[in-house]
């Protein structure tokens, strides 16, 4: 038995000793998110220091449920009654939590869970459904009702209000996120930390190596096993039908991103079916659209067709749509039955703007550390349209008789650029061969993501918190 009140604990002991109850052990600590101290209020129904101050503040020893499970043995049940700390003693559970454990939290909404930065989304999370048999028990129940049977009315007014205004919540689903390298999970990172933040309870559902959640305060990261397949569309519905309907979706669209060879049509229809059956506001950013159709190979083409009749499925199923770059509009306008609102959301750039030394290597291993030489960079495939666009442009520069050793970089890998650098250099006249230096090099891949901030991404949170 963990207590962090002094008073408290004594009169623990003293019971203990009264009752003739030798296997009580009573520990004088508070429960939290790491060890060491903390700062808890005095009051008799004491809480940590940062969400009140009644009777004063004192300091107390800290520990965390996985470092009493290590200490004391793995345990059969656990009691959590903590005031509001609910979700950050959760988080620092992980080993206890994959273990034959039960659990009971009393989750106390509107009474410091929130300051905490935590919610009842957030509780839920740390118990998937496909490991542990839900319940849910409020002030008159008899019995505890299973999660699934309670009735809606339950779950809004026990346990997704706070002082009785709907808590936002935004369920992502996209195809790759952090520590996966991307433009999507680069752009997703900084949108779901940001909303976070500034209170709205988000749910990242994405692949993973395996079934896994990660949770933060207010941002819970579900891995689902494999690639949107049928299993994980399943285990998908089934916690997404434990949140009060209607739920919001929205979807991080690339054909490509999903698996299936690019042509996931089952889970086009999966957001239809949320759409139709179950009412789910389903909202589509398109950073992709479809897969050009191409001279060689002709095999390429099926692709192609396939990503036009899911774009059309994704359509229908959207409430509203978004699209990362105007580009898009012809494509969508052309496959559209019927008019879904749309609106242009450009992605804000992930590049620092400030000079990192990473960057200082790459470019002297470019130049061979020559001061004087000037890098064109193309964050991209290089070949097509992008490649003539580049010359074309590197062609007007080097009419203000730049030093030769212009060089242009390229995002990628070594074997790439030596497959494609015939194609490369194809329609490059002599003297650009004089003065272009084709490099390729591997981008350093990121461990966290880079958090973008701008005038564009705020304008992503107003739509998005704008829900209903």
């Amino acid at each position: 038995m963990i207590e962090g009140n002094p008073h408290n604990i004594q009169l623990c002991h003293r019971n203990a000793m009264l009752n003739e109850i030798p296997w009580l052990l009573p520990i004088h600590a508070a429960v939290g998110d790491r060890v060491g101290e903390m700062q808890f209020s005095g009051g008799w129904n004491g809480q940590a220091g940062e969400l009140g101050d009644y009777g004063g503040l004192i300091t107390v020893p800290a520990t965390t449920i996985d470092a009493m499970s290590e200490q004391y043995g793995r345990p059969d049940v656990v009691l959590v009654d903590i005031e509001g700390f609910e979700g950050r003693a959760l988080a620092s559970a992980t080993a206890t939590l994959a273990g034959p454990t039960d659990w009971s939290v009393e989750v106390h909404l509107g009474h410091g869970l929130e300051q905490a930065g935590g919610s009842a989304e957030q509780i839920l999370a740390f118990f998937p459904s496909d490991h542990f048999e839900r319940f849910v028990h409020s002030d008159g129940d008899q019995i505890a009702i299973p999660l699934a049977e309670a009735s809606p009315e339950k779950l809004r007014t026990r346990f997704f209000y706070r002082t009785g205004q709907l808590i936002p919540i935004c369920h992502f689903i996209t195809g790759e996120y952090p520590p996966d390298c991307g433009g999507v999970s680069d752009y997703l990172a900084a949108l779901a930390t940001r909303l976070a933040e500034i209170g709205v309870n988000v749910h990242v559902w994405c692949p993973g190596i395996e079934d896994s959640i990660a949770c933060q305060y207010r941002l819970a990261v579900h891995r689902l096993p494999g690639r949107f397949g049928i299993v994980a569309l399943q285990r998908l519905s089934r916690e997404l039908n434990c949140f009060p309907a209607p739920r919001t979706l929205l979807v991080q669209y690339v054909p490509h991103g999903f698996g299936w060879k690019a042509m996931n049509v089952p889970l086009c229809l999966w957001l239809l079916h949320r759409r139709w059956w179950h009412g789910d506001d389903v909202r589509t950013l398109f950073h992709e659209v479809a897969f050009p159709f191409v001279r060689r190979p002709l095999h390429q083409n099926l692709i192609a067709i396939v990503n036009r009749i899911m774009a059309m499925i994704v359509l229908l199923a959207s409430r509203r749509t978004y699209v990362s770059t105007l580009a898009w509009n012809p494509y969508l306008d052309s496959l559209e039955g019927r008019r879904v609102p749309r609106e242009w959301t450009p992605i804000p750039s992930n590049v620092p703007s400030t000079l990192q030394s990473e960057a200082v290597a790459i470019r002297g291993q470019i130049t061979q550390n020559d001061p004087k030489a000037r890098v064109i960079g193309n964050f991209g495939a290089m070949a097509g349209t992008p490649r003539s666009m580049l010359f074309n442009v590197a062609q007007q520069l080097l009419n203000h008789r730049w030093p030769r050793g212009t060089a242009r970089a390229e995002r990628g890998t070594w074997s790439t650029w030596q497959t494609n650098g015939a194609a490369g250099r194809r329609g490059v006249n002599a003297a650009q061969r004089a003065v272009f230096r084709p490099v390729r090099f591997r981008y350093p891949r990121r461990t966290a993501p880079v958090v973008a901030t701008g005038r564009h991404l705020n304008a992503d949170f107003r739509r998005i918190i704008a829900l209903r």
